[in-house]
């Protein structure tokens, strides 16, 4: 059977992703607190990492046998896991030694929340079960979270860039 198949395959590519990733996680952990405030770019760039390679060796073959909407949620879901725990996973790299568990830990429990979603939902579009309202509730929270968040980190964007023309400003004004 096609879903069996897939699933198989896919339980060895996990083992595989893991093999390589954890050591690989541990190495780049090791190497964080060098980087300093560069790591405050490094952390979004390797969840981005994770999420594609995931996405391509990991879950592909499966995601191509589910429907499209629960293609979707599982695409968001994945997306919006990386986001709220990858990249605050993965900037904790930057302390040493603890960062290295801390690491290693956000690679294997995104790499493993992203494994059993796809397998669970194929296991859902096999016996054709419609979406449950907690995956949606989930997808509907975390984007508005998300939203949310991106307002937030825009307007204190904006209060900072007032702030320093307004200091600005006042400092020229009082010192010529």
């Amino acid at each position: 059977m096609r879903y069996d198949r897939t699933e198989e395959a896919q339980c060895e590519r996990f083992r595989q992703f893991l093999m390589v990733g954890v050591p690989l996680t541990a190495a780049t952990a090791l190497t964080m607190p060098f980087f300093h405030l560069g790591a405050v770019a490094l952390a979004p760039a390797l969840a981005v990492i994770h999420m594609i390679i995931a996405r391509w060796y990991l879950t592909g073959p499966s995601l191509r046998l589910l429907g499209a909407t629960r293609r979707q949620f599982n695409r968001w879901l994945g997306r919006f896991s990386f986001l709220w725990l990858g990249v605050p996973g993965y900037a904790a790299m930057v302390t040493p030694l603890v960062g290295i568990v801390v690491g290693v830990a956000t690679f294997a429990g995104l790499t493993s929340i992203v494994r059993f979603y796809a397998r669970w939902s194929l296991e859902r579009e096999y016996r054709r079960l419609p979406l449950l309202r907690w995956e949606k509730v989930l997808l509907t929270v975390l984007g508005l979270a998300t939203l949310l968040l991106l307002g937030g980190l825009i307007a204190l964007a904006a209060a900072l860039g007032w702030s320093l023309t307004a200091l600005t400003q006042w400092f020229s004004s009082n010192t010529g």
